[in-house]
């Protein structure tokens, strides 16, 4: 998401199959694997019938709209074949310029809850694949706003969605099943339109086998809901159903995540719950889908006011879409704390009791991850304690604490997090700001996580993403300003801390490509709005406006796509090696520290498994890892160590009972040749370890060999 005054600047239960005529879908082979205790169907789901709201029987039926306060609807056909419209008009189509061959009036009657539908006589003279919309008292035509497919862009028709391609003997698995548990989780996201040359669904595949070999589990799509123009970040969706056509569109998508499947890779979507965008939004022209003040991004959905059962069940019925026809293993939700809901049953804990329910009847788990930067422990608190219901969320004030050690910076939000104490905060306790005064926000700020309830493994964690890159004036990677070594020990203390690790697009290898705000709007008021706006946010928390890409620029969208040449060449491949091995030491982790107890990662998910320290004098920062239930007092630790002073450093690392010949170089990055290395100089002089300045040191004190 962009910031909020950027965005106000730039902008001033049942399934049901309504919009697909001549539904084409494979009998997709689903992979299971045991629901876990902890994710079975949550009673208060099934003894609560608030969380399913049911439409009318009229809502199934083919070319039906929900239109309550319509007098007169007629459905209109379009035979052109698919995209050409898009072509003839520069991917501007409107009203006029749907070439219309046929319109037929829909019906209604006083038990339909305000749905509309087409008279079965005349389905049949609807050519299959045809594009339809609709004309509501006169005006559109508008497109169906549960279309599943828009190949001539937001404002053309919509269409029947293509044949999906089938599971076959190519797609079947190879590698381990896949767990959608957040501790065994290291996350990749990715942006669809720039992680490949090509800039759509195929050209992510093609590098899935690289995404295995790197080690992570999960790759978290941005957003792929229809949006306006050729290109964007995608956060101004409005076609909540349809899959981005410039990205390879319905079919495509389900052979990613087929093809992501096959490799034991869980797919993490990421939608948009809290706005539609400014450019095509025709939903409140059928209905009262959005809320009479908008967001500060734009139009919000109407999640408590009248009519509102209807787009809460629009929003059920999209996740449910993207859960059982496409796989996906979960959701990232954008910006939760934007929904305004005052339901007593919020749409959050809707969405987990549909998660918890689809993973009871298909035997997988399913994730719900949250961005919310409320830090309220009631965001990752379960339905059974009246919890929102998200069984993660994104840790901001780890990215934030780190941001500020490795770089100095600290304007705007970042102000907070000068304090020396707030990167052990952040990681041994969860949230630096638990009612503590936040200095940028003028006021106190958060609640604690209660230790014994939560767990480590609920905060997602990273030192990139396309928010904390992408808002950034010229939207800089850190290692555009800072050191190799430095950047490998952000890297470090965020695969080796016990939160769930999230890595951004081509920071493993240490990329230089910039990852600025860009999007594809077609109206000129937009155009100016969004070009003026960044410039106004940035000049106003001290960033130079002049170094700000101009965000409709395809110059700018360009410089986002990844260079997969980078990979290959020095410092850039040392950086990949190490992420690796960051990686490989994390899935190793239960089994090094392993005392006769369990090696699975719950072990180790608890805030009692970490102890961090920062010598503000020395910069040198200790992070030690150990199993906290081991009964004896030499259990096997872990130790990272980061010496980011000017001088050579000591740091205790043995106790009384442990010998210098139990310490093990696990892995290291050398500063002065910028290598991966396990031969790196470490001094044992008594229980001490000697650490050069830059270095990253990652020891093992009584750990087992693997």
């Amino acid at each position: 998401m962009l910031t909020a005054a950027s965005r106000w600047l730039m902008y001033s239960t049942f399934f049901r199959w309504p919009c697909l005529p001549h539904r084409t879908w494979c009998t997709k082979t689903i992979r299971t694997q045991p629901v876990t205790q902890n994710r079975q169907a949550s009673p208060v789901m099934n003894n609560d019938s608030a969380f399913h709201f049911h439409s009318p029987p009229a809502s199934r039926r083919r070319y039906a709209v929900w239109a309550p306060e319509a007098e007169e609807i007629e459905l209109v056909i379009v035979t052109e074949p698919a995209g050409e419209l898009a072509q003839r008009t520069d991917g501007l189509a409107t009203a006029d310029t749907w070439p219309v061959t046929a319109r037929y009036r829909l019906t209604t009657d006083d038990q339909a809850g305000g749905w509309w539908w087409l008279n079965e006589k005349h389905r049949g003279e609807i050519p299959n694949g045809a594009g339809y919309g609709y004309v509501l008292d006169g005006s559109g035509p508008f497109p169906d706003p549960r279309s599943r497919y828009q190949p001539d862009g937001v404002h053309g028709p919509s269409r029947p969605v293509p044949p999906l391609p089938c599971a076959s003997s190519q797609t079947a698995p190879s590698h381990p099943a896949r767990s959608n548990e957040l501790a065994e989780m290291v996350i990749y996201e990715l942006h669809p339109g720039t992680f490949s040359p090509t800039g759509d669904f195929a050209g992510i595949i093609e590098r899935l086998d690289y995404l295995v070999e790197l080690g992570v589990t999960h790759v978290e799509l941005m957003p792929v809901a229809g949006f306006p123009g050729r290109f964007g970040w995608s956060y101004d969706g409005v076609n909540w159903f349809a899959i981005q056509a410039s990205y390879g569109g319905p079919a495509e998508y389900a052979r990613l995540v087929q093809a992501a499947h096959a490799r034991g890779l869980g797919i993490i979507q990421d939608v948009v719950y809290n706005h539609w965008g400014p450019e095509g939004h025709y939903l409140n022209q059928f209905g009262p889908y959005q809320r009479a003040d908008e967001t500060r991004w734009g139009a919000g959905p109407n999640l408590d006011g009248p009519d509102s059962d209807e787009v809460r069940t629009y929003i059920l019925d999209q996740a449910r879409m993207l859960l059982l026809d496409y796989e996906v293993d979960g959701f990232r939700l954008d910006a939760v704390h934007a929904l305004s809901d005052t339901q007593a049953v919020h749409i959050l804990q809707q969405l987990r009791a549909l998660t918890d329910e689809i993973g009871a009847q298909t035997g997988v788990n399913r994730v719900l991850i949250a961005e919310s930067d409320l830090n309220d422990p009631r965001m990752i608190d379960g339905l059974e304690t009246n919890g929102l219901g998200p069984h993660g969320q994104w840790s901001d004030d780890f990215h934030h604490a780190v941001h500020v050690a490795a770089t100095g910076e600290t304007q705007g939000y970042y102000a907070d997090f000068a304090d020396p104490n707030a990167l052990p905060k952040a990681i041994d306790q969860g949230f630096f700001h638990d009612g503590t005064y936040s200095s940028f926000r003028g006021r106190h700020h958060g609640r604690a996580l209660n230790h014994h309830r939560h767990r480590p493994s609920q905060l997602i964690v990273s030192i990139q993403n396309h928010d904390q890159v992408g808002n950034r004036a010229a939207g800089d990677r850190p290692t555009a300003s800072i050191e190799l070594s430095r950047a490998m020990g952000q890297a470090a203390l965020m695969l080796l801390a016990p939160g769930t690790p999230m890595l951004f697009m081509g920071e493993e290898f240490a990329t230089r490509t910039p990852f600025p705000f860009f999007v594809d709007f077609a109206e000129p008021e937009l155009i100016t709005g969004v070009s003026t706006g960044r410039r106004l946010e940035f000049a106003a928390t001290g960033w130079d406006p002049d170094t700000v890409h101009e965000p409709t620029a395809t110059a700018t969208r360009d410089l986002a796509v990844l260079d997969w040449d980078e990979p290959n060449r020095v410092g850039h491949r040392q950086a990949l090696a190490f992420y690796r091995r960051l990686i490989q030491l994390r899935r190793q982790l239960p089994a090094l520290l392993r005392t006769g107890e369990s090696e699975s990662p719950e072990a180790l998910d608890s805030f009692d498994s970490v102890h961090t320290t920062v010598d503000p004098e020395t910069g040198l920062i200790h992070l030690i890892r150990t199993v906290p239930t081991a009964p004896s007092p030499a259990v096997p630790r872990l130790h990272l160590l980061l010496a980011w002073g000017p001088d050579p450093v000591e740091a205790r690392i043995l106790r009384r009972e442990q010998r210098p010949q139990d310490v093990h170089l696990l892995t290291g990055f050398d500063p002065v040749h910028e290598v991966v290395t396990n031969d790196l100089e470490a001094l044992v002089v008594p229980r001490r370890a000697l650490i050069r300045p830059g270095a990253v040191m990652v020891l093992g004190v009584g750990t087992r060999s693997l």
